[in-house]
């Protein structure tokens, strides 16, 4: 397997909307859309940088991996996702 970007880096917080203000009021970011994942119990958004995006993740229920995540080492870099040839 070969990676060949990174595609987008997941950043747990626990307000979306706060998060937004920063990304896309401070950073200047825009943000591309938001999804509601129920099985995931997740809301997301993203905002692309450069060829990659930022993807930022809010439980939408704190028993969700979302919630576990952030109540056991707060907001911040959940996970890296590159893609690679297949």
């Amino acid at each position: 397997m070969k990676a060949l970007k990174l595609d987008h880096v997941g950043i747990a917080v626990e307000d979306l909307d706060a998060a937004l203000a920063i990304y896309t009021g401070v950073l200047g970011l825009e943000l591309h859309g938001t999804e509601v994942v129920e099985e995931q119990k997740v809301k997301t958004a993203f905002l692309p940088l450069g060829g990659s995006e930022i993807e930022l993740l809010a439980t939408t229920d704190p028993e969700g991996p979302i919630g576990k995540f952030i109540a056991a080492k707060g907001q911040g870099i959940q996970h890296l996702a590159f893609r690679v040839e297949d």
